[in-house]
């Protein structure tokens, strides 16, 4: 259900498929798919999405580190309303 929501622009069910290639539950770990997924979910405009899209991009999950995109996917949370990405 999270591939079909996906599939149809809901930002929150990109930003749930992306958590489940993320920790391999019930398919291969796949960290590139996880990341492609977060920033989908971001470009939705889904603020957990965009979190966690920000903590790859600054880690380095699945793909190269990027800190000017990191920050950028952060203040995009923030701004999107999820308050731990405010801040520091």
């Amino acid at each position: 259900y999270y591939t079909l929501g996906c599939d149809l622009q809901f930002g929150l069910s990109c930003n749930n498929l992306a958590l489940v290639y993320f920790d391999g539950l019930g398919v291969t770990k796949d960290d590139d798919m996880a990341r492609s997924l977060f920033q989908k979910g971001c470009d939705l405009s889904d603020s957990e999405a965009c979190h966690n899209l920000y903590i790859s991009l600054e880690e380095g999950v699945g793909g190269p580190a990027d800190p000017t995109a990191a920050i950028t996917a952060k203040t995009r949370a923030c701004e999107l309303g999820r308050e731990a990405s405010c801040g520091g």
